[in-house]
């Protein structure tokens, strides 16, 4: 597998997301917090949380300024929201 300079492997990016939000669910427990980021790392914590295997990934919508919600109770992460795009007119190409 070739990546380009400075890239990344999914599983890599996977890893870090998920290490990084954890952290913060750690550090501020029942709090909410907004974390901004690209499609892809949205995906693969959607992946993680659901215990889905990364080859699957591409399978989750989630568009530019979309909203996803995981609700953290414990141990058990649940999706509450995914790809919520509310009035926003996004352009599928």
């Amino acid at each position: 597998m070739v990546l380009p300079p400075g890239g990344e492997l999914v599983i890599a990016a996977q890893a870090r997301v998920v290490r990084e939000v954890n952290g913060i669910v750690s550090r501020h427990p029942g709090a909410m917090a907004a974390i901004v980021s690209h499609c892809d790392p949205i995906r693969s914590l959607i992946s993680y949380y659901l215990g889905s295997s990364l080859d699957f990934v591409q399978r989750f919508q989630v568009d530019t300024a979309s909203v996803t919600i995981i609700r953290f109770n414990g141990d058990e992460p649940t999706i509450v929201c995914l790809n919520n795009r509310g009035e926003l007119e996004v352009d599928h190409g």
